[in-house]
């Protein structure tokens, strides 16, 4: 179950970041661009990290173990 909540959370902060971004920038607020901008990239952040995570390999095993399967 958390692994959704991480991919609903990351697409969330883009979505509100972009959002953001866009009322920010038809208003002329600096600071809401940059909130936006960092909502997005933390956003980014999860969905990279969840990828990054699934991806790596997992690590091999060690000691006697390892040389049975040889």
């Amino acid at each position: 179950m958390i692994l959704l909540i991480k991919k609903i959370a990351g697409l969330a902060l883009i979505l509100l970041g972009g959002l953001m971004v866009a009322h920010g920038g038809f208003s002329s607020v600096s600071w809401e661009v940059v909130t936006g901008t960092l909502l997005i990239i933390a956003g980014v952040a999860i969905l990279i990290m969840k990828i990054v995570g699934r991806n790596t390999p997992q690590s091999l095993p060690s000691g006697r173990a390892a040389s049975r399967t040889k």
